[in-house]
């Protein structure tokens, strides 16, 4: 019956990857945010108060984690866009705007964090809890950027399709 058919082979990951574009750019966005908020919190701390690298990283996790509700938003929305453009343009498209997207984001969040770091160091808790506004603030326009590209690249797929269309 199942001639021809390998039943014990294992899938690609374009086959992993490819029925579930939105759900698998929303997790890497996720495992982004804690990977590089975490490294930008470590980095700060270490910049400013110098010491034991391995506390700052710790100190740097905990930080992250604890503000999530600042970034975790636009990281899945870039997983969304991601999503979306990966079902649009395809996956190397898709991975492009990911990567520039999430260095953006993460700029954004080693600055505040720096920020922060240098306001605690003086000992001024208000500017170290507003500084990290700065992601909040900064970080729409990046993702309103990344939606742009998005909707530009649907628009040429669309503009394509009706130039050349398919029997």
């Amino acid at each position: 019956m199942n001639a021809g058919l390998k039943t014990d082979a294992k899938p690609s990951l374009k086959e992993i990857w490819t029925p579930h574009p939105y759900l698998n750019f929303i997790l890497l966005g996720l495992f982004a945010y804690v990977a590089i908020e975490a490294a930008a919190e470590a980095a700060a701390l270490l910049i400013v108060k110098g010491g034991p690298v391995l506390q700052d990283v710790a100190g740097g996790a905990v930080q992250a984690l604890a503000l999530w509700e600042i970034a975790v938003p636009y990281y899945a929305l870039l997983g969304i866009i991601c999503g979306s453009m990966a079902k649009c343009s395809g996956y190397k498209k898709a991975f492009i705007l990911f990567g520039i997207g999430v260095f953006a984001l993460g700029g954004l969040g080693f600055i505040s964090a720096r920020a922060s770091q240098t306001a605690l160091a003086q000992h001024a808790w208000t500017a170290s809890a507003l500084s990290y506004l700065v992601l909040m603030i900064y970080g729409l326009p990046v993702i309103l950027a990344c939606l742009a590209v998005r909707l530009i690249a649907g628009w040429k797929k669309r503009r394509l399709e009706k130039q050349n269309p398919s029997p």
